[in-house]
């Protein structure tokens, strides 16, 4: 368990140095890891490693990768919902949500991000944050225009409630 968690820590480490051939390594490695006797350790296992794969093909820019990587593991990931840790579960959801509306599947993007926004009650305030206002992207650029100034309202009720209105997410609410 500590062993994964320093991989997991390592990679963390490797990739914000850009040292991308070592988080390959780590990767392949955490794979190789044999599978746990409990389904929780299994489980864990597979979301560490789906989550690095996503990260770490996401700095590549090999965004193709990072979509076939979702696809093939997404319905086992939400079966492992219950048996991960909550914040890890949806910030691992919110990334796909981001991979999703990067290559324009939208309506994916959107089953993501709605589960982050609607469930999401123990992550960490940014992420909530960023998926709301890339939900409201999405919504925009699909032209949902009739949900749109509802969502906007709900958007902007909740950054006040959070404390969360910056500069930013004040101009992003105005330009829609």
């Amino acid at each position: 368990d500590r062993y994964i968690a320093s991989l997991n820590n390592f990679f963390g480490a490797c990739a914000s140095l850009k040292k991308y051939t070592e988080c390959e390594s780590l990767v392949e490695e955490i794979q190789k890891i044999p599978a746990s006797t409990s389904l929780e350790g299994e489980a864990r296992i597979f979301c560490i490693t789906l989550s690095m794969q996503i990260s770490l093909y996401s700095y590549l820019g090999n965004y193709d990768k990072t979509l076939a990587v979702i696809e093939k593991d997404r319905i086992k990931y939400r079966q492992y919902k219950d048996l991960i840790s909550e914040p890890v579960y949806y910030m691992t959801l919110y990334r796909m949500g981001i991979m999703y509306m990067i290559n324009k599947e939208y309506s994916k993007a959107l089953d993501c991000l709605n589960e982050v926004i609607s469930d999401a009650g123990l992550l960490r305030q940014d992420t909530q944050t960023h998926s709301r206002i890339v939900s409201l992207i999405i919504h925009f650029e699909i032209n949902n225009i009739d949900i749109l100034p509802y969502l906007i309202r709900s958007a902007y009720r909740w950054l006040s409630k959070k404390e969360r209105l910056y500069k930013f997410e004040k101009r992003i609410l105005s330009f829609m």
